[in-house]
């Protein structure tokens, strides 16, 4: 990590396009202005951090509808979650009216 001592007034450059300035200082509060091109994203660390989550369980979701719903046209279970741990077959019961089974999926 980078570490540097600036005052009020003053800035610090990150690549060509990117520009840190300190506005105020007051106590233990630095206030901060950052220009960067829109295309740039700021964030405080809490709020990238939120995001961040939010974007993890989105893509968790999306891909388990994905599992059921492939599985359901495959007239499946969804497969497990954890590879090594298969749905045991003695599990699994016969589907009315066709010979796909129909196997819980297993518990974590």
């Amino acid at each position: 990590m980078l570490v540097l001592t600036r005052k009020k007034g003053q800035a610090i450059n990150i690549g060509d396009n990117i520009r840190v300035v300190v506005l105020d200082v007051a106590g233990d509060t630095v206030r901060v202005g950052v220009e960067a091109p829109a295309e740039v994203s700021v964030h405080r660390s809490e709020i990238y951090r939120a995001i961040r989550e939010e974007n993890r369980a989105a893509v968790a979701s999306r891909n388990m509808a994905e599992e059921i719903e492939a599985a359901a046209s495959r007239g499946m279970a969804p497969a497990s979650e954890d590879p090594a741990r298969p749905v045991e077959e003695s599990n699994c019961r016969d589907q009315e009216n066709n010979n796909n089974k129909i196997c819980p999926t297993p518990k974590p």
